[in-house]
């Protein structure tokens, strides 16, 4: 399966050094085969890898949401519960809430929502540490050459990916945001998580997106299988680009320089 990346990678004279540096690692990462997993924090969708989660609203869901948590997530959360030293004993200060005559609807919302609100930062945690890897299914899309590729001065990658690679999925793209419970976006069973990093909006159709995620984020690695087997140069790809590029990688992978055609499509 031949699927592409948009790289923003140009090269002039005036390159600050973060970009210059920048540069030479996406460089490397042509020549080694690796590539680049980013984390949810740094995509340009606001909605991306962020569901919509539901409220507790029983005591039984509380108690699979604390079944749920490791040792350390349990400890950052007894640290809100001074009066607490297990999972237990949080439990049951819900229960004896719950269970009281002097307790209201109002103080058992109040209840709810702040143990809410904590496992919500538990989940975002694990949301914030993953990596994911865009990849599209063409190379001669105007929009992404003009949104990743620096309005086509840059170039695009095409790999060669083993159809069962671990992870490798096609986006999908929904019209509503996905929406999950606390307890099902802490156990990964359900799957519920996964789903969340494979789901866009409409809006991004366009973009005919594949991804793969991994467990930790902003990290480069191969991908076991993956060939870079061309390099597509943009509209607007200066000769000092294309050179700099022929310089470090040489002549081990092919290049193409990508051409306009009648009716606003690419070749």
């Amino acid at each position: 399966m031949k699927l592409y990346k948009y790289l923003p990678l140009t090269w002039s004279d005036d390159l600050s050094k973060s970009e210059l540096k920048l540069n030479l690692s996406r460089l490397k990462c042509i020549k080694d085969e690796s590539f680049w997993f980013s984390k949810p924090e740094t995509v340009n969708d606001p909605y991306d890898c962020r569901p919509i989660f539901k409220h507790i609203n029983s005591i039984h869901e509380l108690r699979d949401i604390l079944s749920q948590l490791t040792d350390k997530e349990l400890g950052f959360v007894l640290k809100r519960y001074p009066r607490c030293r297990t999972r237990d004993d949080i439990l049951h200060l819900h229960q004896a809430i719950y269970d009281s005559p002097q307790s209201d609807s109002a103080v058992r919302t109040v209840m709810n929502f702040g143990f809410h609100n904590l496992a919500y930062a538990i989940v975002n945690t694990k949301l914030r540490n993953i990596g994911i890897l865009s990849l599209a299914k063409s190379y001669r899309n105007v929009l992404m050459w003009s949104h990743y590729a620096k309005n086509h001065q840059g170039v695009c990658i095409e790999i060669d990916m083993p159809k069962n690679t671990l992870s490798l999925r096609k986006v999908n793209y929904t019209k509503t945001q996905p929406q999950l419970s606390l307890h099902e976006a802490m156990n990964e069973q359900f799957g519920k998580l996964v789903e969340l990093f494979y789901t866009k909006s409409t809006a991004w159709r366009h973009e005919r997106e594949w991804r793969m995620v991994s467990r930790r984020g902003n990290v480069i690695r191969q991908v076991p299988g993956a060939q870079v087997s061309r390099i597509i140069y943009g509209l607007n790809c200066t000769k000092s680009t294309k050179q700099k590029i022929t310089d470090f990688i040489g002549n081990q992978i092919e290049t193409y320089q990508i051409r306009q055609k009648k009716n606003y499509t690419l070749e």
